[in-house]
């Protein structure tokens, strides 16, 4: 595990704003580059490091409002499980001049 527990609260809400920032670039660039092998209709690729597949897959999930609306609140509600997540939101700080 790194070694943040010498970092102030600023110092890491500042790190993670950073890693936060290059992430959802490398998640952009990761997009256009699936878009890509998509749009030549690439299936797989091997290059000198690494192999992808590209492939379609399929999920069903259960429409909890018409289910709700068609048996009632109070049924799909004995059925219903919460989950409980942690989740970290980022947002730019304005610098001040100095």
């Amino acid at each position: 595990m790194p070694n943040f527990h010498n970092m102030s609260d600023g110092l890491l809400a500042d790190r993670y704003g950073e890693v936060s920032a290059r992430k959802s670039a490398c998640e952009a660039e990761l997009s256009d580059l699936k878009a890509e092998m998509v749009r030549r209709n690439v299936t797989q690729a091997t290059g000198a490091r690494f192999a992808v597949t590209i492939s379609e897959q399929s999920s069903t999930r259960l429409d909890t409002k018409a289910l709700k609306e068609a048996l009632g609140a109070e049924i799909i509600a004995e059925y219903e499980k919460t989950s409980i997540s942690t989740v970290a939101r980022v947002k730019a700080v304005a610098s001040e001049a100095v």
